[in-house]
């Protein structure tokens, strides 16, 4: 049996406890299970709502106005009693002066005097969030001027030195047919200018093609991806299996534009780091959700590159402006990366009304490339 603390040392040891929960810099708030009443609030409680703590004490948050929804207090208490604790949840709560806040709490049950009670831990989280939402705002500004200031590249490098180029190319095969038989030194010159022309265009094509493929807003992005494997493989000599939906209909530009992204992106990690011989492509459709994976037998990521790198943290910043996710599983078997975007948050960047033509179970793809 533990000895007994004297009491002196019992009262020394309960002030400073108090003095701990009462200086604790997040809001700490112990109140009773069944009721809410509170029971005591630290100093940081009283600097998020804007309340004193003798106003608080013995009033329950529904008297004072806290919750935003009459429900969210009563939605945590089932989870509570369920589980006995609750934690790194959002609510919305309102402070004394009537501002609405955001919050990230933590809550449990314990025993205090033979009554069950709760102990709140929380911190006001509403400027982190609205940086979080510029910070957002910001990327998908950035994304959106990365794509225009792409495709404009594209154009031009198409309607000028490309064509100049075809016309060189022209011209000089002109030229070698007449002078092939009388000036056979001319004739060779002519023929390694006329290779030289003929390199330096296709250097161009695959540089538009990279930049923004002509074929993703003329036939789409299942065209475009088809075209791009074949491309890809031919440039790499990494065979690619590619799948796509039958009946995949066009999709609102914005996200043909961050899938076509995502694909290129993963397809670069496949030829710079993975060393495998193959690749697979997979694109289907369901009835709220558009999902592309990409699937390699490769070493894996490489550490340096890990689940963070450069790329990748713009792979999942173009899904999740989307309102869609990305996941990663690497191990010394493969890469598998998996975008699963939403079609209803997508709609808003096509002109015009955008249906599906049928509804039903995410359909069968079929193989294509």
């Amino acid at each position: 049996m533990s000895p007994r603390l004297p009491d002196a040392e019992l009262k020394r040891l309960e002030e400073r406890l108090t003095k701990v929960f009462r200086r604790t810099p997040d809001s700490v708030a112990l109140s009773t299970l069944d009721e809410g009443r509170f029971i005591d609030v630290s100093e940081g409680f009283e600097r998020m709502t804007g309340y004193r703590r003798e106003e608080v004490i013995g009033r329950t948050s529904r008297e004072l106005g806290l919750w935003i929804g009459p429900t969210n207090r009563a939605d945590i208490m089932r989870r509570l009693r369920r589980r006995g604790r609750v934690e790194g949840g959002e609510i919305g709560f309102r402070t004394r002066a009537g501002e609405v806040r955001d919050l990230l709490y933590s809550v449990e049950t314990l025993v205090l005097d033979g009554r069950r009670c709760t102990l709140w831990v929380s911190r006001d989280i509403t400027e982190r969030k609205r940086m979080e939402e510029s910070l957002r705002r910001l990327s998908r500004r950035l994304l959106r001027l990365q794509d225009e200031e792409r495709r404009r590249l594209a154009g031009e490098l198409l309607e000028g030195p490309a064509q100049g180029l075809a016309l060189l190319a022209m011209n000089l095969y002109r030229l070698k047919r007449t002078v092939v038989a009388r000036h056979p030194p001319a004739a060779r010159l002519l023929r390694d200018a006329s290779a030289l022309t003929d390199q330096c265009l296709d250097q161009i094509r695959a540089m538009t093609n990279v930049l923004h493929p002509p074929l993703l807003d003329e036939i789409g992005l299942a065209s475009a991806i088809r075209w791009y494997a074949r491309d890809f493989t031919e440039r790499s000599g990494i065979r690619l299996k590619v799948d796509i939906a039958p009946d995949l209909e066009p999709l609102p530009p914005a996200l043909s534009t961050a899938l076509f992204r995502i694909l290129q992106e993963c397809l670069s990690n496949v030829e710079s780091h993975s060393g495998s011989p193959t690749a697979a492509v997979r694109l289907t459709i369901a009835p709220r959700t558009v999902t592309l994976g990409v699937r390699d037998r490769g070493r894996g990521l490489p550490a340096a590159i890990g689940a963070d790198g450069t790329g990748i943290l713009g792979m999942r910043e173009r899904a999740a402006l989307l309102g869609g996710r990305l996941t990663i599983t690497s191990s010394d078997r493969g890469t598998e990366v998996t975008a699963v975007l939403p079609l209803r948050d997508a709609r808003s960047s096509r002109r015009g009304p955008w249906r599906r033509k049928r509804p039903g179970a995410p359909r069968r793809a079929s193989r294509a490339g």
